[in-house]
């Protein structure tokens, strides 16, 4: 069974097809695309039918696209409240300023071969706590 639907977005082939292959090990469906304006057409496609991923995934250096962070504040504004991983090779700070509301996670930590086998999967856990937290933020805020 399906944990969800996750939109990955990535301009290298590679990383592109080792995310989304951990990904659906770890039980996601994976959509993916090679820029971030096709991932956020897709995104509001989704939408109008009511039928929203449960996370997206978007490198932040995409060529011939919008930044992955441009990205996650046009979702931001349609969802403020979906889960949204910032991926890139790139440090955060000096070199890359990441929204506050948006997790990041370096791709060489994606895949952690060192780590036991049964923790290899970073990118599957961190997904699994963000949308775990967004559900809990969710529900608490329905309650009276």
């Amino acid at each position: 069974m399906s944990k969800g639907l996750v939109l990955l977005a990535d301009d290298d082939e590679g990383p592109r097809s080792t995310h989304a292959e951990i990904l659906e090990r770890h039980g996601f469906e994976v959509e993916t695309f090679e820029t971030a304006n096709a991932l956020l057409a897709r995104f509001k496609e989704l939408s109008q039918q009511h039928n929203k991923p449960v996370a997206i995934v978007s490198d932040n250096n995409i060529r011939n696209s919008i930044s992955g962070t441009q990205l996650a504040k046009e979702i931001r504004v349609l969802d403020p409240s979906i889960p949204f991983l910032l991926v890139s090779s790139i440090n955060v700070g000096a070199e890359i300023t990441v929204p506050l509301d948006i997790s990041f996670m370096k791709k060489e930590k994606i895949y952690d071969g060192s780590r036991p086998k049964g923790e290899r999967n970073l990118i599957g856990i961190k997904l699994d706590e963000m949308i775990q937290k967004a559900a809990a933020i969710g529900s608490s805020q329905l309650e009276p």
